[in-house]
């Protein structure tokens, strides 16, 4: 059994252990250490990496109370210093305890379960049994951060009596029992180091979520992954405040205005563009013309028709990305099928009206249809 340092206390960064084991493995290392305040990867969470006398550690994993820490060279057996990425660790227990807070408030206010969590490279995911609307998120987020501003205690232990003790859980654990309790928030079994008060969390920030299984997904960033997040925003913000000359509280407003502008601008280029179509088509021999926007596809092909009264056809795209087209045929399956053949086309449609796109090039395309 390895002893574990980060259960006594989860702000050890540096430590001396004796190499007990060492196993050569497809083509690294598995090194067992007598002691160790690496966290080896579980309950949705990584594992720690850092060094070991200066041998980079990638890896670490637990398999019967044996911690194995994974290297890329030989670890002789002696005794050795252990050195954590200090600021990768400290940011998964920001976020590792910023996940039990709202997940004790989510219990709390809507009686639901935990039942999913990964914490990733930056940001966190979390599963609920039941589902939450906006309101709720943003109501979880506010109480969440009130709880990070009261700085509350979190003390990580293992019970000796666990028959009147109420705790989450998602697995129905027998024994080493260890328990994360956040002074009035929440008690859950958890096997990872945590910040010692709420406070240390920083800020929580829930970017985004979706429906799923029936339940919720939240995505949460807290610490230094929200203040990145929180970052990233206010410089994009600036940076469209500075580009319309307005304030930033007027931008989002200024946003709008100007995509009204832009629709208005767009529609008056769309009946332009219409206009000069007609001409163009009048003045054409040909059962097929190339238009210069999509939304002018199904204009284009009952102009045709109406000029020609015969099978004819509408292509927007280019030689390298493709055509999409809009034909009218009185014989839809007949023309897909000589479509298929001929420039390997492909699509469907009903009536007299085929949609589709094919890779062929503008030259294969006039050939066909001449």
């Amino acid at each position: 059994m390895t002893k574990r340092l980060f259960d006594e206390n989860s702000y050890i960064s540096e430590f001396t252990a004796t190499v007990t084991d060492s196993i050569e493995c497809d083509g690294f290392y598995k090194t067992v250490l007598d002691q160790t305040a690496f966290f080896a990867e579980g309950g949705g969470q990584k594992s720690d990496t850092g060094y070991l006398d200066n041998i980079p550690l990638f890896d670490v994993q637990e398999e019967n109370g044996i911690i194995y820490h994974f290297t890329h060279s030989p670890i002789e057996k002696k005794e050795i210093k252990g050195v954590i990425d200090w600021e990768k660790r400290f940011n998964k227990m920001q976020n590792h305890s910023a996940e039990h807070v709202i997940s004790g408030i989510v219990h709390t206010h809507y009686g639901y379960e935990n039942t999913g969590f990964h914490l990733g490279d930056d940001v966190v995911t979390m599963d609920y049994s039941g589902p939450l609307n906006q309101e709720d998120i943003d109501k979880i987020e506010f109480l969440s951060n009130k709880v990070v501003w009261e700085n509350r205690k979190i003390t990580c232990y293992y019970p000796e009596n666990t028959e009147n003790l109420f705790y989450r859980s998602k697995l129905d654990i027998k024994e080493n029992l260890r328990i994360v309790e956040i002074d009035g928030v929440d008690r859950c079994a958890c096997c990872a180091p945590h910040v010692k008060e709420t406070g240390e969390i920083g800020f929580i920030k829930i970017v985004s979520w979706q429906k799923y299984k029936g339940g919720v997904r939240l995505f949460m960033k807290a610490g230094s992954f929200a203040f990145n997040e929180i970052n990233g925003y206010f410089k994009a913000l600036k940076k469209l405040s500075v580009l319309l000359s307005l304030p930033m509280e007027e931008t989002p407003a200024g946003v709008e205005k100007l995509m009204q502008k832009l629709n208005d601008t767009q529609y008056q280029l769309n009946g332009l563009k219409l206009e000069l179509l007609k001409r163009e088509i009048n003045q054409t021999d040909c059962n097929f013309a190339f238009v210069d926007s999509a939304d002018l596809l199904k204009d284009a092909v009952n102009l045709l028709n109406n000029k020609f009264n015969s099978i004819c056809g509408a292509f927007f795209g280019n030689d390298i990305d493709g055509y999409r087209f809009n034909i009218i045929t009185p014989d839809i399956e007949a023309t897909k099928t000589l479509l298929k053949e001929k420039l390997n086309a492909s699509g469907g449609g009903r009536d007299n009206m085929l949609q589709g796109k094919t890779n062929a090039k503008k030259e294969e395309i006039i050939r066909f249809f001449n």
